[in-house]
């Protein structure tokens, strides 16, 4: 069993920062065009992957509230 869903948002993070390192001119981030931050790849789950990880968000939020307060 390969552990690539435990390391692979690391690679994509790097490839993500990189897309911004090359844009940029200079030591700061001002020098980063506003086109390179429009232009920039961002990877998304596919659209089953989206609609489990929506469900989930709904049913924890549904949990969470669901809890009594310990304020009254």
């Amino acid at each position: 069993m390969s552990n690539q869903r435990h390391w692979t948002p690391f690679v994509i993070e790097v490839q993500f920062n990189q897309q911004f390192q090359i844009a940029a001119s200079g030591v700061t981030r001002y020098g980063l065009p506003k086109t390179s931050i429009g232009d920039a790849w961002i990877p998304l789950p596919d659209p089953a992957e989206q609609r489990s990880i929506a469900a989930f968000d709904v049913l924890s939020k549904a949990i969470y509230e669901s809890i009594p307060s310990a304020e009254g």
